[in-house]
C-alpha cells in the first residue's frame, strides 16, 4: 500500500506570490532604518546603522525571515512531518565519504565562475568591473562601521549557518520534494536545482551544486547531509576568505585585462573537478521507481 503524500497539498507556486507580497515590508522597514540612521547619524555619522543594520541585517532579515516563515506555513497547512523530512541522523563513515567531495565542488562552482564572467565581461564590460572593484566580503574596515569584528561575524553566522539551514529546507525539503511528486524526480532534480542557481550570482555552478545537494538528500535521505555539506562549503569559502583578507591588501584583479588573461584558471579548476562530479552525479543518479525521501522515513 503506498502511503499518503501530503505535498500534493504543497503549493510551491505561492512562494513567489509571497515574495513579492513581502517587497513592500522590505520598503517599509528601510524607510524606518533609513529614518533611524539620519537621527543617529546626528551623534555618530551613521556609520553603524548604515553598515551593519541596513546593508546586512536587513536584507537577510527579510530574504531568510520570509524563507522560514514560508517553510513553517507550508508545513502546517499541508499536514508535513518535520521528521520525515529531515530524516535520521546519517553515519559518520558516509558522512566523511561524501564530504570529501566538498573540494571538487568547490572548485568546479570557482571554475565556472571564471569562464561565465570571461564571457560577460566582453557583453557587460562595466558590470563586471565594477564587481572586481568591490571590496571583497570580511574586509570591512573601522573607517565604515565600529564594529568591522561585529559586521564580519554577522556575516559568515549568515553563509555558514543561516543560508544552509534555510535554503536546503526550502530547495531540498520541500520544492524537490513537491515537485517530484508532481513531475517525477529526474525534473524535480533538474527544476529545483535551476531555481536554486538563478537565485545565486554564479548560476552554472550553483545549478551544479544545487544537483549534488539533491542527490546526497536522495541518497541519505537525510536533509542533515546537504545541509552540513551547503554549511561546510560556505565554511571554507569563508575561511579562505579570511586567509585572503590577512595575507593581502591587494585586490586579485585590477583590470579586466588582468581578469581575462586568467581565463586558464577556470578551465584549470573545471579540469580538476569535473571528473569526480561526473563519477558522483553518474553513479547516485536515482531510478525512476525510488521514492521521495518523505515516504521513505519513518
Amino acid at each position: 500500500m503506498t502511503p499518503h503524500n501530503p505535498f500534493v497539498n504543497v503549493r510551491s507556486r505561492s512562494f513567489i506570490f509571497w515574495f513579492f507580497l513581502s517587497i513592500p515590508v522590505l520598503f517599509v522597514l528601510s524607510l524606518i532604518f533609513a529614518i533611524a540612521a539620519g537621527i543617529i547619524a546626528k551623534i555618530d555619522n551613521g556609520f553603524l546603522l548604515k553598515k551593519i543594520l541596513l546593508e546586512l541585517i536587513l536584507p537577510n532579515l527579510w530574504i531568510y525571515g520570509l524563507i522560514s516563515y514560508w517553510c513553517w506555513y507550508t508545513v502546517k497547512r499541508s499536514h508535513l512531518n518535520y521528521k520525515r523530512i529531515i530524516g535520521k541522523f546519517p553515519s559518520f563513515v558516509i558522512c566523511l565519504r561524501l564530504f570529501s567531495l566538498v573540494i571538487p565542488t568547490l572548485m568546479l562552482s570557482l571554475g565556472t565562475a571564471y569562464i561565465l564572467f570571461y564571457f560577460l565581461s566582453f557583453l557587460a564590460p562595466e558590470l563586471v568591473k565594477s564587481l572586481l572593484e568591490q571590496k571583497s566580503f570580511l574586509s570591512v574596515s573601522a573607517s565604515e562601521t565600529y564594529s568591522p569584528f561585529l559586521y564580519n561575524l554577522l556575516l559568515a553566522i549568515v553563509m555558514v549557518v543561516v543560508a544552509p539551514l534555510t535554503e536546503e529546507f526550502l530547495f531540498r525539503g520541500i520544492f524537490l520534494q513537491r515537485w517530484a511528486t508532481k513531475w517525477g524526480l529526474t525534473r524535480a532534480i533538474i527544476f529545483s536545482s535551476l531555481a536554486f542557481g538563478i537565485l545565486h550570482p554564479n548560476p552554472i555552478g550553483l545549478f551544479i551544486f544545487g544537483m549534488l545537494m539533491a542527490l546526497l538528500y536522495i541518497k541519505t535521505r537525510s536533509l542533515i547531509v546537504p545541509i552540513a555539506f551547503h554549511s561546510l562549503y560556505n565554511g571554507v569559502l569563508v575561511f579562505s576568505q579570511l586567509i585572503s583578507t590577512f595575507a593581502t591588501k591587494e585586490e586579485t584583479f585590477s583590470t579586466i585585462e588582468q581578469f581575462r588573461s586568467s581565463w586558464w584558471q577556470g578551465i584549470l579548476l573545471i579540469t580538476i573537478s569535473s571528473p569526480w562530479i561526473v563519477f558522483f552525479i553518474y553513479k547516485n543518479w536515482p531510478s525512476k521507481q525510488q521514492s521521495i525521501p518523505y515516504l521513505v522515513n519513518n
